[in-house]
C-alpha cells in the first residue's frame, strides 16, 4: 500500500543470510511468540503465519528469500465483526488494492528479508500499513489504533524477538 493512515514497523539485523530467515520465519509457531510465553500459552504448533490466515489474512506473497506479504480487509475496531470480510476478496491482490467500500479497513502486513553485509547478514523488516476505506471508519479505527497500541504496542516487534530468540538457541 503506498498509502496508509497508520503503520507500525520494526526491523531487526541477524547474522544469518536471507534465506536461513525466510526458512525461519516460515517454521516459527505462536508458542514462541514472548506474550505467548509470558501467558503460559502451549497451544499447539500452530505456525505464525497459519495463525494471520485464521484471523483472516490472505497470504499475496510468499517469495524466497525475500518474504511474505499478507493482506487482509475487515472491521478489525469491532470484535464481533473483527474478521468480516468481502468474500470476493479472498487471495486476489489487484481486488485488494481496488477495495474502497466504506465502513472497512484494508491492513497489509510484509515481512522482508534484505541481504546486508554481501548477503551474510540480513535486515528483517515487519511492517504494517493500515488504510481506513472512509472518513467514519478512519475515526472509528483511530480510537482502535490508540487503545491496540498502548495495550500491545508492537505485535511486529514480537515476531522480530520470537526469530532472535530462536537464533540465539
Amino acid at each position: 500500500m503506498p498509502s496508509w493512515h497508520w503503520r507500525s514497523r520494526h526491523t531487526l539485523i541477524l547474522e544469518r543470510p536471507p534465506d536461513a530467515v525466510f526458512t525461519m520465519i516460515g517454521e516459527l509457531v505462536v508458542a514462541e511468540l514472548p506474550t505467548a510465553v509470558r501467558h503460559g500459552q502451549r497451544r499447539p504448533q500452530v505456525r505464525v503465519l497459519d495463525n494471520y490466515l485464521r484471523q483472516g489474512f490472505r497470504l499475496f506473497t510468499e517469495e524466497r528469500p525475500v518474504g511474505y506479504l499478507l493482506g487482509r480487509i475487515g472491521r478489525f475496531w469491532n470484535r464481533y465483526e473483527r474478521h468480516v470480510a468481502p468474500e470476493t476478496a479472498r487471495n486476489d491482490p489487484a481486488w485488494f488494492a481496488r477495495f474502497a467500500e466504506p465502513g472497512f479497513a484494508k491492513a497489509a502486513l510484509g515481512i522482508t528479508c534484505l541481504p546486508v553485509d554481501g548477503g551474510a547478514a540480513t535486515l528483517l523488516v515487519a511492517e504494517t500499513r493500515i488504510v481506513a476505506t472512509d472518513a467514519h471508519t478512519r475515526e472509528e479505527f483511530n480510537r482502535h489504533w490508540l487503545v491496540g497500541s498502548l495495550a500491545n504496542p508492537h505485535a511486529q516487534q514480537e515476531l522480530l524477538r520470537a526469530v532472535h530468540h530462536r537464533l540465539a538457541a
